[in-house]
């Protein structure tokens, strides 16, 4: 019987230690938190923070590259002309003006991109010269052998063949400087050759080909009539042959010439073409840079008259494509941010 007491008592001795225990763990649990209650706080909100401001960087981050991968895709396409401000619409209509009350025949086209406009875009008229830029372009676009000689005969003898003047009949002239002179002088002679050489249908075909509807038709000689859509495209394969094939920078280098170039203003340059024939005279050309483009005016003002005019649209055309590519900029950095 006092085995048991005994028991029994140390039982409820362990267990009122155990007690004490957990009563003073308690408490000091109890006194810690109390007292570090601010600390604690601050910390939660101080990592409540951390993790809000991550997802604040990341989302911030993610929605930069989102706006610029927009924008890069913007950038490569023409601005739309519901995009174009105010400016950009003003210029561009100041030159529809200018070509409607003047008569004459407009194109502008962008390069980069391929945005064009154009006043009386397949009208015709009585091209001249301008079908030397095709003779050139067939013999690069075809990868003929500028090095092929041709013998120089009488019947290929024309008035105004500043290049040809420089070689005697009978002598024997390479394509390339047949080229060279059809484009740098608007050699007659030089033209003749290269027309017999690639033959009216060849010449016919590749244009049609290029897009062109226009070529040899009107005048039954060797030169016939021309719009400014067709040139467009002349110029824009010359644009595009530079790059593409071997001999492209011959025609580049042929086509920088001043020889009554009335597109070039102040320093800004154009490669070109010129026909002229009684009251027919006409400017084509590409200019060169960051933003190419092309302009094509015809006229029936003659050669004392059309410079004047076609300076004019030169410069307002520079104007403008300045003023689209600054809109393109802004109108794509705006699209780009848009939610």
């Amino acid at each position: 019987m006092a085995r048991k007491r005994n028991k029994v008592l140390k039982e409820g001795f362990s267990n009122f230690i155990k007690c004490l225990v957990f009563i003073g763990l308690s408490a000091l649990v109890f006194w810690y938190a109390h007292n570090n209650f601010y600390v604690i706080r601050k910390k939660f909100y101080s990592i409540k923070d951390s993790i809000k401001k991550v997802n604040g960087d990341f989302y911030t981050k993610a929605k930069v590259a989102y706006q610029q991968e927009q924008y890069e895709k913007c950038i490569k396409n023409p601005l739309p002309e519901e995009g174009f401000n105010e400016q950009t619409n003003s210029k561009k209509q100041e030159i529809i003006d200018y070509s409607k009350k003047n008569g004459l025949k407009y194109k502008y086209e962008d390069l980069k991109f391929g945005y064009s406009f154009s006043y009386a875009e397949n009208d015709s008229l009585y091209g001249a010269s301008l079908i030397k830029l095709v003779d050139a372009l067939y013999l690069i676009d075809n990868d003929v052998d500028l090095s092929k000689k041709i013998k120089y005969e009488s019947k290929y003898v024309r008035g105004s063949s500043e290049g040809m003047s420089k070689h005697s009949l009978g002598s024997y002239v390479t394509l390339e400087d047949l080229m060279k002179y059809a484009i740098t002088y608007s050699d007659n002679t030089a033209h003749a050759m290269l027309y017999e050489y690639i033959g009216k249908s060849n010449l016919k075909n590749y244009a049609n080909n290029l897009g062109a509807t226009t070529i040899f038709t009107g005048s039954g000689d060797t030169f016939g009539n021309q719009t400014v859509h067709d040139t467009a495209i002349y110029l824009k394969r010359a644009y595009e042959v530079v790059d593409e094939k071997p001999n492209g920078k011959i025609l580049k280098e042929a086509m920088l010439n001043t020889r009554k170039n009335k597109l070039n203003f102040d320093d800004i340059t154009y490669a070109h073409k010129y026909g002229s024939w009684e009251q027919y005279f006409h400017n084509i050309g590409i200019h060169y840079g960051d933003y190419p483009y092309t302009v094509s005016v015809l006229t029936t003002k003659g050669e004392n008259n059309a410079p004047a005019y076609i300076n004019k649209l030169s410069k307002l055309s520079y104007e403008f494509n300045k003023l689209y590519y600054e809109n393109l900029l802004t109108y794509c950095d705006i699209e780009s941010k848009k939610d």
